[in-house]
């Protein structure tokens, strides 16, 4: 199946955005072994197409690495020595350390080795916890620290025995906290601490950022009353002690004696005009400073150690001097000064900064790939005196917090350690789940590039896109590749496509779909290529609208969201003989768009509404006779709607995002009897994930496919059964048990 058709909303990387799906790590090769027990991963929604033979699993779609799979989190040490799987704390392995299903948002050291994590997670290595847990020094999860919110955790601070929460949620173990909430960690008691910062009932708040010191607790939010605020709180009573409304939004806080220095884009703040960077009193709120730092961008995250405030996020220019998005201000002086020795050089957007005062480092966050003439990508450790980056890297593939503790170091939100780059394809050997050395490299001027589709046939990786670039060739977004030696067999040029959308493996050819022809005079045509040298045969062009293929027998089927095709009434199905490039009279009654189709002996399957005559109607799935357009063998309504499919020994196995195959309850992944349309007892439920904020039902599952033992899915999940699973898991054909 061809995903590209909505690429648009499948990949984006704006961190604490819809849901934060981020750049990997261009770590490279090297430290120590890796522990193999999970296939190897990129983040999760970038392994948009997979093609399995017996021993490899062939990855496409927008990535630039693959690394061993983590649950959202790891403790690492903290003498900030070696790369890679060398960074971990002595005796955590990641094989067995606790697995969040969702994402982890927030952490913070809990004295004693351990930490507590917050986040948009439900579950824990199949233990229930909902929102917010505790992992213990020796990498366990703490069973006994057990409370349910009703919405996520995005902040939070330890401030002697009280944990104090911010975040999206209305309750707090079934009782009402709105967005901010205090437990005693001695007594595992939520504590009665009840600021009234927003107002009526009916009105409601985020919070954006928290901070604590032993005299108040430090809130930034955005509010549905009265829009943006800051406000102290007594930690203890949960009195108001002071509360500036904002015309704008607080992004990070940062604490200094009695100075609170603040960043954000306010337009106003304590009466005064506003800017990117302040500095209040912490017991008044009243302004004392006012854009110490001044920036031509957005100040995400700042962090105090000594007499220097450190500040990162999107700016070229910090307080008059260029700066790329890390900068720092001594506050020694007379007044605050930008500090000339320190400028680390981002190349990418930094989204949050912590300090550590017995290494003297700054560990940076963010989108970047290089800092300071060294890669590192995502995270990184810089020196707090000289700016200079240091060796340390444990090349993980994103980081959302990063805590330090007495003994360690809590990364979170990252799905993976150990890193190897691949460029937008990847090859995972089967009985280790490591990748081989098969790198093609598919690029396009932006050190990019999307691969939609892959496909193995004789030791041949089809690779179809957007890209321009495969083994150091230009090429067409197209490519073919040989997967033992890693060279180009054969492609299409840069002269004779732009990108590909869609194709077919045949016996002797390739059908692809595309956009297509000389640069001055290109269409979206139907092209078939010899399999062995690529040699084109163009069966027909036009505006196809095509998003799905399959084909047998000299037969493409073709369906999409389309009204007419080559000049001829068709809705949303079609087929073609290939031999003469001519639509044949075959064309089942369809009423919306077809999103996929797979073909088994004579039998079509295609998801998609289907008039089957006598007054039935298959809402959603519907299997027809290839030869004859008005024979429906069976059909099937679903509550959802079926994305991708795939037939293997008279088994229909079918995912996407759906409730009910008919009657039968099943979560985003069916089996079927692909004679009668039963749905069989196997059963693996892949729990859907939301978009944050909106709550919309992401795309669970991109693409299936088999080879003759096992099912493989791609797609945005975090579970799959009752395993942890990271958009990418194996499942054993005959048991459905989760591999």
């Amino acid at each position: 199946m061809s995903i590209s058709h909505r690429m648009a909303g499948t990949i984006f990387s704006v961190l604490f955005g819809v849901l934060s799906i981020v750049p990997g790590c261009t770590g490279r090769d090297g430290g120590s072994a890796i522990p193999a027990s999970q296939l190897w991963v990129s983040p999760v929604g970038s392994m948009l197409s997979a093609a399995a033979d017996e021993g490899a699993l062939y990855l496409g779609g927008s990535f630039t690495d693959v690394g061993y799979p983590l649950g959202f989190g790891i403790i690492l040490a903290r003498d900030l020595s070696g790369s890679g799987m060398e960074t971990l704390a002595p005796g955590i392995d990641p094989k067995s350390f606790p697995r969040a299903n969702n994402w982890v948002w927030c952490s913070v050291a809990d004295g004693r080795g351990g930490f507590y994590i917050g986040g948009d997670f439900d579950k824990i290595d199949g233990y229930t916890r909902k929102y917010l847990a505790h992992v213990l020094k020796e990498g366990r999860l703490d069973t006994g620290f057990d409370f349910e919110l009703d919405g996520e955790v995005t902040f939070m601070t330890l401030v002697g025995d009280v944990l104090y929460l911010g975040g999206r949620f209305k309750e707090v173990n079934g009782e009402p906290r709105d967005s901010l909430a205090a437990i005693n960690i001695k007594t595992n008691e939520v504590i009665e601490w009840h600021p009234d910062l927003w107002g009526a009932e009916e009105n409601h708040a985020w919070v954006d950022w928290l901070a604590g010191d032993d005299k108040a607790v430090y809130i930034s939010f955005d509010s549905s009353s009265n829009g943006g605020g800051l406000a102290a709180v007594d930690r203890v009573t949960g009195e108001v002690k002071w509360n500036d409304e904002l015309k704008g939004r607080v992004f990070a806080v940062a604490i200094k004696g009695r100075d609170l220095y603040v960043s954000g884009g306010f337009g106003s703040i304590d009466g005064n005009a506003g800017g990117s960077l302040a500095c209040l009193d912490a017991d008044t709120g009243e302004l004392k400073g006012l854009d110490i730092g001044s920036t031509d961008g957005e100040v995400f995250a700042l962090a105090v150690l000594g007499d220097r405030l450190y500040a990162g996020g999107i700016f070229t220019m910090f307080g008059g001097y260029a700066r790329n998005n890390l900068a720092a201000v001594d506050l020694g002086g007379d007044k605050p000064e930008v500090s000339m020795d320190w400028n680390p050089n981002a190349d990418g957007y930094v989204y949050t900064l912590t300090v550590d005062g017995q290494s003297n480092t700054v560990f940076a966050t963010g989108t970047f790939r290089e800092l300071g003439g060294s890669a590192r990508n995502e995270v990184a450790a810089i020196d707090s005196d000289t700016g200079k980056v240091k060796d340390w890297d444990p090349r993980i593939n994103s980081a959302t917090t990063i805590s330090v503790g007495s003994e360690g170091l809590f990364v979170g939100g990252m799905t993976a350690i150990g890193c190897v780059e691949r460029h937008n394809v990847a090859a995972l050997d089967l009985e280790t789940g490591e990748p081989t050395d098969l790198d093609p490299k598919i690029s396009n001027p932006l050190n990019t590039g999307v691969v939609n589709k892959v496909a193995i046939k004789d030791g041949i990786l089809f690779i179809a896109g957007l890209f321009d670039k495969a083994v150091g060739t230009d090429v067409g977004g197209f490519a073919a590749v040989n997967v033992k030696t890693g060279e180009l067999v054969w492609s299409l040029g840069p002269d004779e496509a732009e990108y590909v959308e869609d194709f077919c493996v045949l016996d002797d050819s390739v059908v692809v779909d595309g956009l297509l022809g000389p640069p001055n005079s290109r269409e979206n045509s139907i092209v078939k290529l010899d399999i062995d040298s690529g040699e084109m045969k163009i069966l027909n062009g036009g505006m196809t609208k095509v998003e799905t293929m399959a084909a047998a027998n000299d037969i493409l089927y073709m369906g999409g969201s389309f009204e007419q095709l080559f000049g001829k009434a068709r809705q949303n199905i079609a087929a073609m003989d290939l031999e003469t490039g001519k639509l044949i009279e075959w064309s089942p009654k369809t009423e919306k768009g077809v999103k996929d189709i797979a073909v088994s002996g004579d039998t079509l399957f295609a998801s998609g509404t289907f008039d089957m005559g006598g007054g039935k109607v298959a809402h959603g799935l519907a299997a027809i006779d290839r030869h004859d357009d008005s024979k429906f063998l069976w059909g099937k309504d679903i509550r959802g709607e079926i994305r991708t499919m795939t037939v293997r020994d008279g088994v229909l196995y079918v995912g996407g995002n759906f409730s009910f195959i008919g009657e039968d309850k099943r979560t985003n992944l069916a089996a079927l009897d692909a004679a009668t349309g039963k749905v069989l007892e196997w059963r693996v439920d892949v729990p859907t994930w939301y978009s944050r904020g909106s709550q919309e039902p992401m795309d669970a599952i991109f693409d299936l496919t088999t080879n003759s033992k096992s099912l493989f899915i791609t797609g945005i999940f975090g579970s799959v059964g009752d395993k942890f699973r990271l958009g990418l898991a194996q499942v054993d054909l005959a048991t459905g048990a989760v591999r």
